[in-house]
């Protein structure tokens, strides 16, 4: 298991960002698209899973939102090399400032199909065209197929097909765009259309700004410098009241919603700390909604129910200053989780790029912005698939932004192993160093307008394998820290009321009211939470496990000294070790110091160092079940 500690990002003196304005390719006028002289438009087909409509009720959307999955199609094109468009509700319900409102209706996640429409020399792969955005939280994307401009994509994904036929099957197989729409819980009844807006709009990047900039949807061709006119077919969300009954039993209405596009559906939203986990079987093809009517029936359990609202973590307080900091999530094996970045106390920036570094063993296959609490609004262009991952951004304009304290920078989208095993917690940290070319623009680094770096503090997250979602759980029941002034975050998932943190010494670490824990000197200690009548206990230990003479590795001279110390004991000398340089040389927790942990330091040693196998844990050395990195029993 990492080390959880603070990191200082040492930046460099300059830093290449990706300016992407807020709309992308977005024409920065408001001139309405010309007329194609192509013989056929081009047409989108908004639909969710093979429909153009979706009927819910005002019962549906009681007690929670819910998420259609959606995917736009190109049944014709006379050919095209640029696509951008904005999506809106209805009219988008503008306000004043140009912020759209869209009837609450939101984007839960976006991106391009795999493979998608476009280009069957590479396979359909949208990561190869020369720009491929899409900002879910704003409902517009940008899509350059080539810097070449007389070159248009072909037609579709199946190989060999240069041109777009609407008799053909593979019309409808490829989509170009897959969606999470979601319909806001209290939804008035009525009719909504999830199109796209032709209309001129706010560039929302600069309103209240002397001059306003109007964007609209636009599509380019390589045949004509002309804009390509296009229609769309609109996905329909029907909302009506429920039919009433005149019965006298007493009824409850569940409505369970399944979508299987894009791995949606198991989804956990960032930040939460509660992991709802489905034993359900979901179809692999399609999207099933069963409303049911039930008699209303009394609980027999005897199982203690939780108390008060669920408990979240806040990470408020971690610092003073500017800070941020990744969140602790949980999920059970096989789930994709949403692991949140959230930034405090920001001054005015005007970029970042943010790279994080996290277990092999994790795979990270979408970084995008929050739909819920942006902390900025822009276009952003992330890398996925490689460690460390990279999410960059910059103002529009090279100009100052400011993000409200505790908003998200962004969500990793991670998916967890389905062999993991319960109680397994993966890290996510912010990577910091420089790559083996020596490369300095490859680490998280962040800017404000007169290229002034910041090097905030920077703290480490986690994913913890859950497989009881009803059981409160911590997310480390042992951990270790180098020394004095480290951190680790403790949470503990699946908590309903109040939980009250406590340590059992202070002179080693010290815990606040949210599970931050300080480390305030050498020893060991638990860390508690209490929370509805029970206890949960972290073993917290200060100094780094087998490193004996403080030198800050874990080396070879700390199984010499390991070795030399059981000597002394074995013929009755006095101690030539500390007390605390034998806790931390226990690396098998059994309470002495012996020639096994002279052995497991050199089996870390090799593992960790020589063989650069930095996943290793000390568990995976001693298999002792106290020991850091042990799953949970």
């Amino acid at each position: 298991m990492f080390m959880k500690k603070l990191a200082a990002a040492a930046l460099a003196s300059c830093m290449t960002f990706s300016v992407l304005a807020g709309s992308a390719a977005f024409a920065a006028d408001d001139t309405e698209p010309a007329e194609s002289a192509a013989s056929s438009s081009l047409k989108f087909d908004i639909r969710s899973q093979q429909s153009n409509s979706v009927s819910l009720t005002t019962a549906d959307l009681a007690e929670n939102d819910v998420t259609v999955p959606v995917q736009v199609f190109i049944p014709e094109n006379p050919g095209v090399n640029g696509i951008s468009l904005k999506f809106q509700i209805n009219d988008g319900e503008v306000d004043e400032s140009g912020a759209f409102g869209n009837y609450g209706f939101s984007l839960a996640s976006g991106g391009y199909a795999s493979p998608y429409c476009f280009d069957s020399a590479n396979s359909g792969d949208s990561s190869k065209a020369l720009t491929a955005i899409f900002t879910p939280s704003a409902m517009n994307m940008s899509w350059i197929y080539s810097a070449d401009q007389t070159v248009n994509a072909d037609a579709t994904a199946e190989a060999g097909t240069v041109a777009w036929n609407a008799d053909a099957e593979w019309g409808m197989d490829y989509p170009f765009l897959e969606m999470e729409l979601v319909v806001p819980q209290g939804l008035a009844a009525g009719e909504y259309r999830f199109d796209i807006r032709t209309e001129p709009y706010v560039n929302i990047l600069s309103t209240g700004q002397a001059t306003q900039k109007k964007n609209r949807s636009l599509c380019t061709t390589a045949a004509s410098t002309e804009a390509v006119a296009f229609t769309s077919v609109p996905l329909v969300i029907t909302v009506s009241e429920p039919e009433t009954t005149t019965s006298a039993t007493t009824t409850s209405t569940t409505v369970t919603t399944i979508t299987t596009t894009s791995e949606a559906s198991t989804d956990t939203a960032p930040g939460t700390d509660s992991c709802e986990i489905s034993t359900d079987t979901l179809p692999s093809t399609e999207s099933v909604k069963d409303t049911e009517t039930t008699t209303s029936e009394i609980s027999t359990s005897t199982e203690p129910q939780p108390t008060g609202e669920p408990w979240k973590d806040d990470y408020a307080g971690m610092s003073d200053d500017f800070y941020l900091v990744i969140g602790d999530v949980c999920g059970a094996p096989g789930e994709r989780v949403m692991v949140p970045v959230y930034i405090y106390n920001a001054p005015g920036l005007a970029g970042c790029q943010l790279y994080f570094t996290y277990s092999r063993d994790l795979t990270v296959n979408r970084i995008s912005a929050d739909k819920t609490n942006p902390a900025y609004v822009v276009s952003a262009k992330s890398q996925t698939g490689v460690i460390p991952s990279s999410y960059v951004f910059s103002s529009s304009d090279g100009m100052n932004m400011t993000a409200e304290s505790g908003a998200i920078v962004c969500d990793l989208y991670v998916n967890i192993p389905e062999d993991a095993e319960n109680g397994k917690v993966y890290e996510i940290s912010f990577y910091t160093e420089e790559d083996a070319a020596g490369n300095t623009d490859a680490f998280t680094q962040i800017c404000d307008e007169k290229r002034n770096f910041y090097t905030p503090p920077l703290f480490s997250g986690s994913v913890t394998v859950v497989t009881d979602s009803k059981t409160p759980s911590l997310n480390y029941n042992v951990y270790s820290l180098s020394g004095p002034d480290q951190h680790v975050n403790l949470t503990l998932f699946n908590a309903y009321g109040d939980v009250t943190w406590s340590s059992s010494d202070e002179a080693v670490a010290t815990v606040d009211q949210n599970g931050f824990v300080t480390s305030t000197g050498l020893g060991s200690c638990q860390i508690i939470a209490a929370n509805n009548g029970k206890e949960y206990t972290c073993s917290l230990r200060v100094g780094l496990l087998g490193d004996i003479n403080g030198d800050g590795i874990v080396d070879t001279s700390d199984a010499i000294l390991a070795l030399v110390e059981f000597t002394y004991e074995s013929i009755g000398a006095d101690p030539l070790l500390t007390p605390d340089q034998i806790l931390v040389g226990d690396v098998d927790y059994d309470g002495a110091l012996t020639t096994d942990d002279a052995t497991f330091i050199l089996k870390y040693y090799t593992l960790y160092t020589v063989m650069d196998m930095t996943d290793a844990t000390w568990y995976d050395v001693t298999k002792n079940p106290l020991s850091p990195g042990a799953p949970a029993e």
